[in-house]
């Protein structure tokens, strides 16, 4: 805990004398008097067995502060009693957490007892940490009390000895205490004595018992007073791993028996991995079959060997849980839990701490651009700068910096030493989980690190591919020890070592073998059912039989653990129940919030750890526990009936709603989900599963939402809320299609379309919505319409067959269902009936072939043709490659279904199906009036609106009457008004305008003046601006050059020039929120790097950099970068988007060989970026950028038929695009921005998407 200031020590202290006067009498008494109040605390926290007098092996633990002395000779008697006190506690609160028994406080010391009046089969081991724990304690404590007080010297030394003791009461009448006596005592005492401060000096008893446990240092001949011979002493240096006790009986270590083989086998991996080079080593087979014991063995193995390296071998351990398949990187986090030494419930602050300064101790130059990343894995709540790097980044592209960083971190430690790398019970893991483990499998072809991965023999689980994989494509890394049951005579022999030759009948010994069938963990837990029956008999000198009792084999394992749980108090049965609902791995905080007025939770959990049903994992800072087995978990947890087991539940859920509105993670959203769908609460299980389902689904882990959503389904249905079920199965299929699981997509896609119904109009659509834009609408056709405002005018005027909503989930608008093909080259479209153009003219899907032909007509072609190239014969059509235009990949099978046939998976197709121009357009409209169809007289629209008016200052848009789709919006007049921001803002604060929309697009743009409005509704960073080359003529042509110009470029300087709107781009051109997002990629700003390129390059001319004039501050900052750099030869060139050349294609505008240019995302997916801009045969491929492995990387990507691999393609063409071939340099990344009135409702926006102003809800 925190100390007070010396100040404010001195303000609580009571006064007391002139402190000078103080003798060492009165100095001891102010210590004794700190202690007597540590004392109290413990006699009321640690209640014992009932005294009696007994014989009994015990381990002492003697500690004794070092400096107190000099304490008092400096301060008051109320500043020592503060700061010694405060000492004794921690020292007490160590022993105490670890099962000790305080016997005295001596002063300034602390005597205990470790193994009575309770003993453990641990009980030396318990000594030794709590001893090393003390001393690490009070050595922290020590600086604090040195920056507190000024006092230096403050510390620790402890003496441990085991022997044995006399122990009983003392005293009399109202004075009893527990004593002990005997040479044990007093050898500890003295070998306390004997230790410098801050080491603990260990006996040979005491060494023997967990010498496999710790480091020790090397042994010293001491003379003791008292003792006629040397006693021989060591002192303990750390701690090796914890959990590395074998499973055995009580006072019995059996060794590993009948895996002879397979051990030899997996050291093999060991061994490859100890000489520097990697692999991966699965363990597989059925449950009790022997998994953790071998990593155990391996782990103890692995850490004790010998290398060459700087450091010792390092192994590295997280644990799935059976609940977990559903919370995101969960044996991750506890991996680097187990890397840091912090528990689950540690303080946030403390585990960020720990975080950065190992960060910081790997990664000094780039500590900074790393940790987040781990700090997020974690669930952080991380400082304002972490936050800031990674707020703008899509949820993939987070996932896959994510993944990078995790890889990274493991190479970097491999540097130092070999490195294991642990993953236990993968069965369970969440599906991200399993994606970076599948990351991990071919780490060890070029770092000294070995993957183990222990789950069970499960082959329709998701996580046995690993094995598919990596016998695939790694079989050279690869090595599989798979468990089968023991043989009859290693099952022998493994009983023989838990119990002794010749304890059992020889007709009970082959009940238990045959019950057992070979499963080593069965086996212990049939002897144990008999030593708790009291059959077994632990004495001195081994197990005895009792013959009298009587013996009862429960047929199964089930029954066994069953048994056992019947038999505990009740006490202990509570908790472990209790502790059941919360799976396999619990935290003391939540275990004691779930049994909140149970004060002997801890004595409980003690209990079951002496019966070895539960077993610490954490002992500090806060204690977090694990069943022994996955078994007993099970057991315990299906022995609650249904109102205690919901009650557990629901104050689980409780305690973590708690724990949320106090600031912490918003993992928890998916432990909230389980935790109140087990309690049954489907109020509070539906919001948390819809949340954690959507949550799952924007940070692209789609597996997870798929969870989520398919968990919240029965729920629906059982409430009877159809309409919510219906969204929530749009939401689900969109996510299988997104991960191209086109057959899973389409099924849900029929359930969805069962209980979708419209949603209802608005009473009266009679508002009028005002809104101000600096680029007033002018283009409404959708074959030419680029620009996002026009793309949002003409999704007014036109619908399309699908319609997003709210989070782009996208449900029926022109198309009432629609089927796509399992492998996912085949979509089939069913129109509404009775649709009609505005003029009355049946719309039909011929309108539908027309409009997406009519994009794709090389005389003619739409703006965004490129994106229709997915479709079979589409580029070959538009590149004159074939005529035939009813080879295109669309087609109308009748007047009310339409077909599209595509040439690769596009799992952004339905997104692609909500643009303007991939839906219908009124051919009888276009080939009467030709290019004057869009005129207000000849407008023919489909949509809620029309244009009422339009001139150069102002747009109005009207509510067709006639329009029949039913729409839950009220304005009947959409005004649009041209107006900078700096103008608008003060109509916007008289109420003269309800929403101001900020354009910041490649040819028209606002900055966003001062600090940002607190009605703006910032989007995500969903659009990329960057500086594009003429790759097709010198000097921009030459790479050298580029290259020299992207390391010139200073991204901190530039941040300075960036409105709110706007965020510096470090990573590739497609944008953070989009999935496909490649961070941290921008060559960095090297001054030097850069001028070795340019010399290399052999340019030494004169460059000009061009753009409009409102990306005029950010190209004067580039120019001076690059003048800084190069000592000048730079100047730039502005123009206006009123000017003729910035808006006529051929113009000057466009032969600027350097110039400022953006980018808007028309679906959200990275080929709309990658294919689209650098792809050498794209029409929007302006650059002229062409490099043939780069569009052999995008053909690949567009062919992939796996979600993640496809990504990963993408992300190795945005690297190589910006970092090797620099064909643009990626400059910032911006969001979507808009000021909207607070009755405004149901505004969103993102990329060239937003809602529709039909569904706007003005309620003044």
């Amino acid at each position: 805990m925190p100390q007070p200031s010396r100040r404010a020590a001195r303000r609580r202290a009571r006064p007391v004398g002139d402190a000078s006067k103080c003798g060492e009498f009165r100095c001891r008494s102010a210590v004794q008097a700190a202690t007597m109040g540590a004392m109290s605390d413990v006699t009321r926290a640690a209640p014992v067995q009932e005294l009696r007098e007994e014989r009994k092996v015990v381990t002492v633990l003697f500690a004794d502060l070092v400096g107190s002395t000099s304490l008092g000779e400096r301060l008051d008697p109320e500043e020592v009693k503060l700061v010694v006190g405060e000492a004794v506690a921690r020292i007490v609160a160590d022993i105490d957490q670890l099962g000790g028994h305080v016997k005295d406080l001596a002063g300034d010391g602390v005597l205990a007892f470790f193994g009575a009046p309770v003993s453990y089969e641990d009980d030396a081991e318990r000594a030794l940490r709590a001893a090393l724990r003390i001393v690490e304690e009070i050595d922290t404590y020590g600086d604090e009390v040195e920056r507190g007080w000024g006092v230096p010297g403050f510390g620790v030394r402890v003496g441990v000895t085991t022997g044995p003791v006399v122990l009983g009461e003392i005293g009399g009448a109202n004075r009893v205490e527990y004593a002990a006596f005997g040479d044990t005592v007093n050898t500890a005492a003295r070998l306390q004595a004997s230790a410098e401060a801050g080491t603990v000096l260990v006996d040979d008893a005491t060494r023997r018992q967990a010498e496999p446990l710790f480091a020790w240092g090397e042994p010293v001949e001491l003379e003791l007073k008292g003792k006629a011979e040397p006693v021989r002493a060591t002192g303990v240096e750390r701690a090796l791993a914890e959990g590395r006790k074998v499973r055995g009986l009580e006072g019995v270590e059996a060794r590993l028996v009948g895996r002879e083989q397979e051990l030899r086998l997996a050291q093999g991996s060991l061994e490859r991995t100890l000489g520097g080079s990697g692999g991966v080593l699965f363990i597989s087979g059925d449950a009790g079959i022997g998994k953790s014991r071998l990593v155990a063995e391996l782990c103890r193995a692995f850490e004790a060997s010998e290398t060459a390296a700087a450091a010792p071998p390092l192994w590295l351990e997280g644990r799935c849980i059976s609940y977990g398949e559903s919370l995101p990187y969960w044996p991750f986090r506890d991996l680097l839990r187990d890397w840091l030494g912090v528990g689950a419930d540690e303080p946030e602050l403390r585990v960020r701490v720990a975080l950065r300064r190992r960060v910081e101790g790997l990664f000094p130059q780039r500590a900074g651009e790393l940790y987040p990343y781990l700090g997020s894995l974690l669930g952080l709540t991380l400082e304002a700068d972490a936050v800031a790097r990674l707020a703008e980044l899509s949820p993939e592209a987070l996932q896959y910096r994510t993944f990078e960083v995790v890889e990274e971190l493991f190479r970097r430690l491999a540097e130092d030493r070999p490195v294991a790398v642990a993953i236990e019970d993968l069965h369970w893991a969440d599906p991200t989980s399993i994606q970076l483990v599948e990351r991990l499998v071919s780490i060890g072809e070029e770092a000294a690190v070995l993957l183990v991965i222990a789950q069970r023999s499960e082959r329709d689980h998701p996580s046995w591919r690993l094995h598919e994989l990596a016998a695939r494509e790694y079989p050279h890394l690869a090595n599989e020890v798979a468990l089968e049951p023991l043989p009859g005579d290693a099952q022998r022999e493994l009983l023989l070592a838990l119990v002794g030759e010749e304890t059992l009948p020889e007709e009970l010994k082959s009940r238990l073998l045959e019950q057992a069938e070979g499963n080593p963990f069965y086996l212990e837990e049939l002897v144990r059912s008999l030593a708790d029956t009291g059959a077994l008999v632990h004495e001195d000198w081994g197990w005895r039989f009792d013959h009298e009792v009587e013996i009862e084999i429960p047929p199964t394992v089930e029954k066994v653990l069953l048994a056992r749980i019947d038999r505990l108090p009740t006490g202990a049965h509570d908790v472990l129940t209790a502790a059941s609902a919360l799976g396999r791995r619990f935290g003391l905080p939540l275990l004691e919030g779930v049994l909140a007025g149970n004060e002997n939770v801890r004595a409980s959990l003690n209990e079951l750890q002496r019966l070895d049903l539960v077993r610490e994992g954490r002992r500090w800072p806060q204690p977090e526990y694990r069943f022994k087995h996955a078994l007993i978990q099970e057991a315990a947890y299906r022995t609650l009936l249904s109102e205690p087991r919901r009650s557990l539940h629901r104050r689980a859920g409780e305690w973590l709603e708690r724990r949320r509105a106090e600031g912490e993670e918003e993992e928890a959203l998916g432990l909230l989900a389980y935790h109140w769908l087990a309690a049954e609460d489907e109020e509070k299980a539906v919001a948390y599963l819809s949340r954690a389902g959507d949550r799952a689904r924007e940070e692209y882990a789609l597996d997870e939402a798929v969870e989520h959503y398919r968990a919240l389904l029965p729920l629906l249905e059982r409430r009877g809320e159809r309409q919510e079920m219906a969204v929530v199965l749009f939401k689900l299929a969109l996510a299988l299609h997104t991960a191209l699981r086109f057959a899973e997509a389409n099924e849900t896609y029929q359930r969805a379309f069962e209980y979708w119904t419209v949603p209802a109009a608005a009473p009266a659509a009679t508002e009028t919505l005002r809104m101000v834009t600096s680029f007033l609408p002018n283009d409404p056709d959708p074959n030419s319409a680029i620009a996002w405002p026009n793309i949002q005018l003409c999704m007014q005027l036109f619908d399309r067959l699908v319609e997003a909503q709210s989070g782009r989930t996208l449900v029926p608008s022109l198309a009432e269902r629609w089927e796509i093909s399992d492998d996912g080259l085949r979509y089939v479209f069913h129109l509404r009936e009775g649709l009609t153009w505005s003029d009355g003219t049946p719309l039909t899907a011929h309108d539908v072939e027309f409009g997406v032909k009519r994009v794709l007509d090389p005389a003619s072609p739409g703006s965004s043709v490129a994106i229709y190239f997915v479709l079979e014969n589409g580029q070959d059509y538009y590149l004159g490659r074939n005529n035939d235009t009813d080879r295109i990949g669309v087609r109308a099978l009748d007047d009310r279904t339409v077909e599209f046939r595509l040439a690769a998976p596009a799992p952004y197709f339905m997104s692609v199906m909500n643009r303007p121009d991939g839906g219908p357009q009124p051919r009888h409209a276009i080939e009467r009036h030709g290019v004057d169809w869009t005129l207000p007289e000849n407008q023919v629209v489909s949509g809620p609106f029309a244009i009422e008016s339009r001139t150069d200052e102002e747009l109005v848009l009207s509510r067709r009457p006639e329009y029949d789709h039913p729409r839950p919006g009220n304005a009947e007049t959409v005004r649009f008004v041209r107006s900078s921001i700096a103008e608008a803002l003060p109509r916007y604060e008289r109420d003269e305008a309800e929403l101001i929309t900020v354009r910041y697009t490649p040819r028209l743009a606002d900055l966003m003046p001062g600090d940002v409005h607190p009605d703006a509704a910032l989007g995500p960073a969903a659009w990329s601006a960057y500086i594009r080359f003429d790759h097709t003529q010198s000097p921009t042509s030459n790479l050298e050059l580029r290259r020299a110009l992207a390391h010139a470029t200073d991204r901190e300087a530039l941040s300075a020039a960036c409105p709110a709107n706007l965020i510096v781009a470090t990573g590739g051109v497609v944008p953070p929120a989009l999935q496909g997002h490649t961070p941290e990629i921008a060559l960095r700003y090297d001054p030097d790097a850069a001028r070795d390129h340019l010399a290399r390059s052999g340019f030494d001319g004169e460059l000009e950099l061009a753009g409009m004039e409102v990306w005029e501050e950010v190209l004067a900052t580039v120019a001076a970068s690059w003048q800084d750099v190069f000592g000048g030869g730079v100047s730039v060139r502005t123009w206006s988007w009123r000017s003729e050349e910035a808006m006529q294609p051929g113009g000057r505008v466009d032969e600027a060989p350097l110039r400022v240019t953006g980018w808007f995302p028309g679906y959200p997916d990275p080929e709309y970026y990658l294919r689209l801009l650098f792809q050498s045969d794209s029409r929007t491929n302006e650059g002229g950028f062409s490099h043939a492995p780069f569009d052999e990387l995008i053909e690949q990507a567009r062919r992939e038929r796996d979600g993640r691999a496809r990504l990963e393609l993408f992300h190795e063409a945005d690297r190589m695009a910006v970092a090797e071939q620099v064909a643009c340099i990626p400059l910032v990344y911006g969001r979507n921005v808009a000021y909207v009135k607070p009755y405004v409702h149901g505004w969103w926006e993102f990329g060239k998407s937003s809602a529709s102003f039909a569904d706007l809800v003005v309620d003044r």
